[in-house]
């Protein structure tokens, strides 16, 4: 069971617990007031509430213990496991700084260090640094969620008495898609991250826009694809603006070439400028281009 599930439970039990003790007072206050009269039936009411009050205060110390030992648990296995890593791992990770990564290959990463949470904080560096976002769940992000939760929840059980309020503000902590629920399971890795396209700034987008400038479809689709194909950069941030992502022509998938076909280029261009000149504007070919002898 999950954190989050414990306090869930905790919060409804307690509810529940309170909802009990209204529903017997409440049976003992009519059961006075039908079967005694004036000073008797005044003694049998406060005796009800007086039982009410004890029950409730009793109820309400107890769950309050328990939700507070909860969120200090949850807490130091949030701090516990961003400070856990291991070594080795962080080494790997830190190998990509340098490399720009494709969404695939963030998506592979993010899965191959599924759990580990440092190196998936690196990873998110890396992807930022290659112009996408990792949504990742930080533990500074998680802790301050956390904080939220346990002011809902100590409001919550300093206050119910069975009135609506109460009941939206422990729907707040316990309805299905809470954000402290979702969180906790990112964290935990129980999915793996999300890889997107960071958003723009607007100085970015009316950059590109002056770049591309107005004109027919045609003349806008060629601008756009010049732009492509000069920095894949920035292929990656006119994907992001609507207008242009469908002008935008598919990248061709690379050639394979087979063993005697390379050789073949080798031998060609070690000696022949202009063939050498003409393969190396090809970049199907041009990586097995030879020196000049």
């Amino acid at each position: 069971m999950s954190y989050f599930q414990r306090l869930t439970r905790i919060l409804k039990d307690y509810r529940n617990e309170v909802d009990g003790n209204i529903i017997r007072r409440d049976a003992k206050i009519r059961k006075a007031n039908a079967d005694n009269k004036d000073a008797y039936q005044k003694q049998k009411i406060a005796e009800a509430e007086s039982e009410f009050e004890k029950r409730f205060n009793e109820s309400r110390i107890d769950a309050l213990g328990k939700a507070t030992d909860e969120i200090r648990s949850f807490k130091e296995a949030v701090k516990k496991k961003a400070s856990t890593f291991n070594p080795t791992t962080i080494n790997e990770v830190n190998a990509l700084k340098n490399v720009r990564l494709t969404p695939a290959e963030i998506r592979m990463f993010a899965e191959k260090y599924k759990g580990d949470y440092m190196a998936l904080r690196i990873l998110g560096e890396i992807a930022d640094n290659s112009g996408y976002k990792l949504n990742t769940v930080y533990a500074d992000t998680l802790l301050s969620i956390i904080d939220q939760t346990e002011s809902i929840c100590v409001q919550f059980l300093d206050s119910y008495n069975g009135n609506e309020h109460s009941n939206v503000t422990i729907a707040m902590v316990c309805q299905k898609d809470s954000p402290l629920e979702a969180f906790e399971k990112a964290f935990n890795n129980d999915v793996i991250p999300s890889v997107v396209n960071k958003e723009l700034t607007n100085e970015q987008v009316t950059a590109i826009n002056k770049l591309i400038g107005e004109g027919s479809e045609e003349e806008i689709k060629e601008r756009v694809n010049n732009l492509c194909t000069a920095d894949p950069s920035m292929r990656e941030a006119i994907e992001a603006i609507d207008k242009y992502a469908p002008y935008i022509e598919k990248e061709k998938p690379a050639t394979i070439l087979d063993v005697e076909t390379i050789a073949k280029v080798k031998e060609l261009t070690a000696t022949d400028g202009p063939i050498r000149d003409l393969f190396s504007k090809d970049p199907t070919y041009a990586p097995y281009v030879s020196e000049l002898g």
